[in-house]
């Protein structure tokens, strides 16, 4: 029970930088994604939903990292970096879920999105 106290010694500065590592994941995770032909509202709507994800997904490994060695700096970067691979997991499983679909507009991005993945390997 004493390491429940230490949420309580974070200061405004602390989750402002957890806060703002966590959406910087999020951003990257939109980036990351294959948006061409998408019409603004799309783009904005995927956007919002990966900073929302980047953050909810990240904000549970920050406090259950910082809860286990009340270190903030590591606890705010494996939060960022479980916010990332998080959103890309969704985005991943969108993907499969539209293949299983047969939907045609979304095996255009699944192809796009396989050649970009080899393109950086």
């Amino acid at each position: 029970m004493d390491r429940m106290r230490s949420f309580n010694e974070l200061n405004i500065v602390d989750y402002i930088i957890v806060v703002f590592s966590l959406i910087g994941s999020g951003i990257a995770s939109f980036f990351r994604r294959n948006t061409n032909g998408f019409s603004v509202t799309k783009k904005l709507s995927v956007f919002i939903i990966d900073i929302v994800g980047s953050v909810s997904i990240g904000t549970t490994a920050f406090f259950i990292v910082y809860g286990w060695n009340e270190n903030l700096v590591l606890s705010a970067g494996i939060g960022s970096l479980f916010g990332h691979i998080g959103t890309r997991g969704i985005y991943l499983l969108e993907l499969m879920i539209a293949e299983k679909l047969r939907s045609e507009s979304m095996r255009k991005a699944i192809e796009e999105y396989h050649n970009k993945e080899k393109r950086h390997v």
